[in-house]
């Protein structure tokens, strides 16, 4: 009997060392930055500290640094939960990817974020209030450096404590950067690879089929309520035109100032294989008319190659006037499509 026993706890012990090293086989732990992986999984720590370093951020592990758009390091910490966005281009992005906010500003009526409604609205894109946004006692402020009220108000809000996340995206590059701080800050890795990784790697693909040779000629031009104007490639459509291998006329006109006042002399003069046009601002029957009277309305507009051949194209609003965001993808096939439409057809 006591033979018995003694075998029987044996055994016991013995289920129960298997079971347990069964289980430590399938943990998941939070290690080195609060990575979450499986144990024995080679590279997830690497690749998540590669991707930082790519953008010059460092994990803290409640906390995040990195060099904002105003050239100045900032430390903020991670999960805030009483969040103002002056700033509607990135309030989207920061609801796509799990963040809420108590406070925004204004926002159009082309591009509402509708998760946000019931958010204190803290003043206008181009003048939010510090007053209103101190009120809220915020533990994290979203700014755009495109604005030097922007600007201003940063340096304000941070004097009375307030962290502030103040960037800017001109191009690609800086909406990844964006999208790895923001999904560093709410520390959601699954939403990196996918508003990011991915759509690089599907442009780098829409790249690739640009045909060897063909180099484009285009005018690229904004269009307002007071006028026309023809720009260079420092923006986001012209990194996408360059990228597409197309030739930006305004490159050699506007040297450097971003953009000059339009005139049909020189649109003449040029004689582009595209015109592309963007317009901007919230009257868009003003816009439409200014538009047709600087230039539909030309005696000679209709002999202008790009004219005749129907590639005179007014750029959607949504994608190339705001920022194109997770859309970035549809933004660089639209434009491949327009200048090379038989490559496209395959």
């Amino acid at each position: 009997m006591k033979k018995f026993k003694i075998m029987s706890s044996f055994i016991a012990i013995a289920m129960t060392l298997v079971l347990l090293v069964g289980c430590s086989g399938n943990t998941t732990s939070k290690e080195n930055n609060g990575v979450e992986k499986t144990n024995g999984e080679v590279g997830s720590d690497s690749a998540y500290k590669d991707s930082l370093d790519k953008y010059g951020i460092v994990d803290n592990g409640d906390s995040i640094t990195f060099v904002d758009s105003r050239n100045k390091e900032v430390t903020i910490k991670k999960n805030p939960t009483k969040v103002v966005c002056a700033y509607n281009s990135y309030l989207d992005l920061w609801y796509k990817l799990g963040g809420k906010v108590i406070g925004r500003v204004e926002e159009s009526d082309e591009k509402p974020v509708l998760e946000s409604k019931d958010a204190t609205i803290v003043g206008t894109p181009g003048n939010p209030s510090a007053e209103t946004i101190i009120s809220l006692q915020p533990d994290l402020v979203i700014l755009s450096n495109a604005f030097s009220t922007h600007v201003k108000l940063s340096t304000v809000l941070e004097e009375s404590d307030v962290p502030v996340l103040c960037m800017e995206i001109d191009n690609k590059n800086d909406y990844m950067k964006l999208i790895r701080i923001y999904t560093a800050l709410l520390e959601r890795e699954d939403s990196y690879e996918k508003y990011a990784t991915d759509i690089k790697s599907e442009i780098d693909n829409i790249i690739s089929k640009v045909p060897q040779g063909e180099k484009p000629r285009v005018m690229l031009m904004m269009c307002t309520a007071k006028g026309t104007k023809i720009k260079d490639s420092n923006s986001i459509n012209g990194e996408i035109l360059k990228d597409l291998n197309a030739e930006i006329i305004g490159d050699n006109i506007v040297k450097g100032k971003g953009a000059v006042d339009f005139s049909m002399e020189v649109l003449l003069e040029e004689n582009p294989d595209f015109i592309f046009v963007t317009e901007m601002g919230s009257d868009t029957e003003k816009i439409k008319r200014k538009r047709m009277e600087d230039l539909e309305t030309s005696e000679v507009w209709s002999s202008l190659t790009a004219v005749k051949e129907g590639k005179y194209i007014i750029l959607p609003k949504d994608l190339y006037t705001y920022k194109p965001n997770d859309r970035y993808l549809e933004a660089y096939e639209m434009i491949f499509q327009y200048l090379y439409p038989k490559v496209s057809e395959k």
